[in-house]
């Protein structure tokens, strides 16, 4: 087991932009300020809306779309890999635990989406994204933003 923000970048050779941490300390300074927009949840946060002119899926943070902070663009992404898994608190009250064992979720992609099964094993074991039947499914070429979220928030996910 590893830390998502420790390694996962690593393995599947990408740079992390922000860490769990960060993400954290965001949203409760938001909160402490009244930044979350009314009916907004930190079940919410993560979301992503199909651009048809595009063909991508633009993300949004607190209801207004989020600009990369490097170029002021709206960030974008042809895949999202919403990961279902353990997610908890260290004790340090800052850290989070990411358990990257294997879960359930969704592949987002094309306007589409489909349930998948995914797997990682080690720390050094590459992500293996599946159909419910344990076929490979090949992510389609372009950028992925991959999610691994709580399992008790498999029940307010909303894609349409």
């Amino acid at each position: 087991d590893a830390d998502a923000n420790s390694n996962l970048n690593e393995v599947l050779g990408v740079e992390v932009e922000t860490s769990l941490g960060a993400i954290r300390e965001e949203m409760a300074q938001a909160e402490l300020k009244g930044g979350i927009p009314t009916g907004m949840t930190k079940a919410d946060y993560a979301e992503f809306k199909f651009n048809s002119e595009t063909g991508k899926y633009d993300k949004y943070r607190y209801g207004a779309t989020q600009k990369d902070y490097n170029n002021g663009k709206v960030v974008s992404v042809t895949n999202v890999l919403a990961l279902y898994t353990e997610v908890y608190a260290l004790s340090d009250g800052y850290h989070m635990k990411t358990e990257l064992n294997s879960g359930s979720g969704y592949y987002v992609s094309n306007g589409g989406y489909r349930k998948v099964k995914w797997s990682k094993g080690s720390a050094s074991s590459p992500l293996k994204i599946t159909d419910e039947n344990g076929k490979d499914i090949p992510v389609n070429p372009g950028n992925t933003y991959i999610c691994f979220t709580r399992n008790s928030l498999k029940d307010s996910t909303k894609i349409s």
